[in-house]
């Protein structure tokens, strides 16, 4: 038989055994959520760098698309070449090829809208687009 006594000692013990494993528990939670938001930290800083060296590749297309689209301007003497193309309509090449701004790719976008609106034929648009090529820079690879 055990004393009163003995049962309150061991209730302690038991007490103190209880604390003893929340104690653990508690460090090992610590531990755990440490080790976790390393991980999280990992993962984090993982896609912001995937998602950097996506925006810097993105750049460096945009960049590379501006060199490839950007055009020069024409002078009078190459103009009259392609608006003295037999079945042109002499007046749109002219004032298209004088008036077009540096970047091809918006230049191509008015061209498709000019020729929709006022009916262009193919002999025109196809004079228009010479004269698109004769103003783009030679680019020379390193």
């Amino acid at each position: 038989m055990v004393s009163k006594i003995e049962k309150g000692d061991e209730n302690m013990k038991w007490e103190t055994n209880i604390g003893i494993k929340k104690e653990i528990n508690r460090e090992t939670n610590r531990e755990m959520s440490k080790e976790t938001n390393r991980e999280i930290n990992r993962e984090v800083n993982r896609d912001v760098n995937r998602r950097i060296n996506i925006e810097v590749n993105r750049e460096i297309s945009r960049k590379e698309n501006r060199e490839v689209n950007k055009m020069r301007k024409l002078t009078c003497r190459e103009i009259e070449k392609f608006v003295n193309i037999e079945g042109v309509e002499k007046e749109a090449v002219e004032n298209f090829l004088a008036t077009m701004g540096r970047n091809r790719s918006i230049e191509i976008k008015n061209l498709v809208r000019d020729r929709d609106e006022y009916k262009w034929n193919s002999i025109t648009v196809r004079a228009i687009l010479l004269g698109m090529d004769k103003a783009r820079p030679i680019r020379i690879s390193k």
